[in-house]
């Protein structure tokens, strides 16, 4: 058998495919090339079964575990599709009313009286110190109620002929701008990530409106008085933050909404790569 070394590129080991098929070839090294041999090797070429000798030395993958494998690649492909398309919103939803800050004004009544005379209507403008409602107080004393901030009547309380007694609220009041204002009141455990400037979606009985954080009370407030400044109901009596929102268009004023202040957008696929 003629003695094959490496080439100058590397003395790189023979592939066992190669030395198989040599080695079916080549005779006994130490024999002549004699007319016999050379019948042999050809005899012997005309045998060997290259396909066979791939398949057991490099034997190819199945079908069954190539489909899998694109199987796998498709199902990876589309989970990066949806977690790069999919937008997670991360947001806190409230209640809130229509009405600009402070919030919902009362005009009270300064002493006890029979209420004899109611001077406005709702939805009239008054200015703060305009009379809105007389009475009479015990002994005969006159009474008068007082608007007191610039703004439109949203309430009329009480009626002619009825008896206020000492700070009853009469009419209540919308300041001015209101109809492009929402206050709304955030439980305080949910206000860690409300500033200024994120955006809002109002929706109710008009539609959806959007808006932008304007203020976040300094402060947190009891339920009891966030609902009277508002004219909602809170479904727990935990302290809340009066959150000051400006609507990018017009709502009635007085109007209540269903506000979701929007915290933060992203994608799953920015989420989870933001976790490394």
């Amino acid at each position: 058998m003629s003695n094959r070394t490496s080439g100058p590129d590397g003395g790189r080991r023979r592939s066992e495919l190669l030395d198989a098929i040599f080695d079916a070839v080549d005779g006994d090294s130490g024999q002549e090339s004699t007319p016999e041999n050379r019948l042999f090797r050809a005899r012997a070429l005309e045998q060997i079964n290259v396909a066979k000798q791939l398949d057991n030395l490099l034997p190819l993958t199945s079908l069954r575990t190539w489909i899998a494998l694109a199987g796998v690649a498709l199902l990876i492909g589309a989970g990066l599709v949806y977690a790069g398309g999919v937008v997670q919103t991360s947001a806190v939803r409230a209640v809130g009313r229509t009405v600009a800050s402070p919030g919902i004004a009362v005009a009270a009544s300064p002493a006890d009286a029979v209420i004899t005379d109611v001077l406005v209507i709702e939805g009239e403008r008054v200015s703060q110190g305009q009379v809105v409602a007389t009475g009479v107080a015990p002994g005969g004393v006159a009474v008068q109620v007082q608007a007191p901030i610039d703004g439109t009547v949203w309430q009329q309380l009480i009626s002619t002929g009825r008896t206020a007694f000492v700070g009853d609220a009469v009419t209540t009041i919308l300041p001015i701008g209101s109809d492009r204002s929402v206050l709304v009141a955030v439980p305080e455990r949910l206000t860690a990530d409300l500033v200024q400037g994120l955006a809002a979606n109002v929706s109710g009985r008009f539609g959806v409106v959007t808006g932008e954080v304007m203020s976040v009370s300094a402060a947190p407030i009891p339920a009891d008085i966030a609902m009277e400044r508002l004219g909602v109901t809170l479904a727990s009596d935990e302290p809340v933050m009066i959150v000051s929102l400006a609507l990018d268009g017009v709502i009635q004023a007085g109007t209540e909404a269903s506000v979701e202040i929007v915290v933060s957008q992203q994608t799953l696929l920015e989420q989870l790569t933001s976790l490394r």
